[in-house]
C-alpha cells in the first residue's frame, strides 16, 4: 500500500466518521468514552496517574423557550495500571424555570447529576503489527439515589499498524443499561503519536483529535467528543419520579497543552457545545420526550499527573 493511497483512504474514513463518532471533553458526562475509550487509548500506561478536571458550559435555551440552562462541572480520575476510577459531577443553573417544557415550573428540574465509573483494560494480544484489546466498565449515573442506576459495558478493538506512523482499528461495544441494551460499532484511524513533535491525528470513537506538538513542553490541538450519559432521577423528581434522563451533545474545542515535566500535563481551552439535548424516560425505561438545547460556548481545564 503506497503512502498516497493510505493517506487518501484515511482522509475519506475520517470525513465519514467525524460527524458520526466525533466526541470531546463533555462536562455533562462521558458515557461512551467510559464504555469504549479504555480500548482505544495509549498501549503503554504509567503505573499510577491522577487527573483533575473542570469546565463550564454557557446558558442555552431549552426547546426554543425562554427557559435556559448552564452547567459547571468538576471531577477526578485515578488510574492504576489498567484500572481506572472516575467521578464526574455536573451542577445545573436553570433560568426562567416557569417557561421550561418539563418539570413543575416552580423549581429546578434537577440541581446536579453525578457519575461514578470503574474501568479495566486488558491487552489480550500484541504481536508484530496487530494488537487486540478488551475493556470492561461499570458506570452509575444518578441525581440522588444510586439504586437502579448501574450500567455495564464491554468493548473490544483490534488495531493494525501499517508502519511507524499509520495505524487503524475496528471493534464494537455493548452497554447494558437499566432501561435496555445498546451497541456501538467502532473504527479509529491514527497518524503518529501525540507525544511526538509535529503533526498527529486520531479520527474515530470516542474522540477525534488533530494536534501539533512544537516541543516536548508545548502543543495545541483541536478536538471533538461526544458528551452525556444516562442518569437516574431522584425518587421525588418533578420531572419523572425514579425516571431517567439521557444527556447528549458534542463538545468541540481548541486547546493548549503544557507539559512542564514529563510527569505533569496541563490542558486548557475554549469549547463550543452543540447538538445538545435531554431525553426523558419513566421508571420502566419507556421514552417519553426529547428536548433540544441551543448551542453554547464553554471552557475546560485538565491537570494530569503520573507517578
Amino acid at each position: 500500500m503506497t503512502g498516497r493511497y493510505r493517506f487518501v483512504c484515511t482522509m475519506v474514513a475520517a470525513l465519514v466518521l467525524l460527524p458520526v463518532f466525533a466526541m470531546a471533553a463533555g462536562q455533562e458526562g462521558d458515557e461512551r468514552q467510559t464504555t469504549f475509550g479504555a480500548a482505544v487509548g495509549p498501549l503503554d500506561r504509567e503505573p499510577f496517574a491522577v487527573e483533575a478536571f473542570g469546565g463550564v458550559i454557557g446558558a442555552g435555551d431549552v426547546e426554543d423557550t425562554d427557559g435556559d440552562v448552564s452547567v459547571t462541572s468538576a471531577g477526578v480520575v485515578l488510574q492504576y495500571g489498567n484500572f481506572g476510577l472516575k467521578y464526574n459531577g455536573a451542577s445545573y443553573d436553570w433560568g426562567n424555570v416557569d417557561d421550561l417544557p418539563f418539570g413543575s415550573g416552580d423549581e429546578d428540574p434537577w440541581d446536579a447529576l453525578h457519575s461514578l465509573s470503574l474501568t479495566y483494560r486488558h491487552v489480550a494480544y500484541r504481536e508484530g503489527e496487530v494488537t487486540w484489546m478488551v475493556s470492561g466498565s461499570l458506570l452509575s449515573g444518578f441525581e440522588e439515589e444510586m439504586d437502579s442506576s448501574v450500567s455495564a459495558g464491554l468493548s473490544t478493538i483490534v488495531r493494525y499498524a501499517f508502519d511507524d506512523d499509520w495505524s487503524a482499528g475496528i471493534g464494537a461495544a455493548v452497554q447494558v443499561e437499566p432501561i435496555g441494551i445498546r451497541a456501538f460499532p467502532g473504527l479509529v484511524v491514527l497518524y503518529r503519536s501525540a507525544r511526538q513533535e509535529g503533526l498527529s491525528a486520531m479520527f474515530g470513537m470516542p474522540t477525534s483529535t488533530v494536534a501539533y506538538r512544537f516541543s516536548p513542553q508545548w502543543a495545541v490541538k483541536a478536538q471533538a467528543s461526544m458528551s452525556g450519559g444516562l442518569y437516574r432521577l431522584a425518587d421525588d423528581s418533578s420531572v419523572r419520579e425514579k425516571g431517567y434522563v439521557r444527556v447528549s451533545g458534542v463538545a468541540s474545542g481548541l486547546y493548549a497543552e503544557w507539559t512542564p515535566t514529563p510527569r505533569v500535563r496541563v490542558t486548557a481551552g475554549p469549547e463550543y457545545h452543540f447538538g445538545r439535548g435531554y431525553t426523558l424516560y419513566d421508571d420502566d425505561g419507556d421514552e417519553k420526550d426529547t428536548y433540544d438545547v441551543d448551542a453554547s460556548i464553554g471552557a475546560s481545564l485538565k491537570v494530569w499527573v503520573t507517578f
